[in-house]
């Protein structure tokens, strides 16, 4: 399985990291036989665990300058 992305200029790959990305979730999900909207939902929702741990790492630094114990 091989995949070529070529820009506006004919012929010259194109080499940006977020096509890639795409691409390889998509390969992915072909090979475990998920989806692309099943592979989206857990991308997403591995994105928003993210998202919730740096807020709370944020909240403790937060109140670490504040002097303060978080929890």
């Amino acid at each position: 399985m091989r995949f070529i992305i070529t820009s506006s200029r004919v012929g010259r790959p194109r080499a940006d990291p977020p096509y890639i990305l795409v691409h390889l979730l998509l390969a992915l999900a072909r090979s475990m036989r998920l989806s692309p909207c099943s592979l989206l939902t857990l991308v997403g929702e591995g994105v928003s665990s993210l998202v919730a741990r740096m807020f709370f790492l944020s909240y403790l630094v937060y109140q670490r300058l504040r002097g303060r114990s978080a929890v």
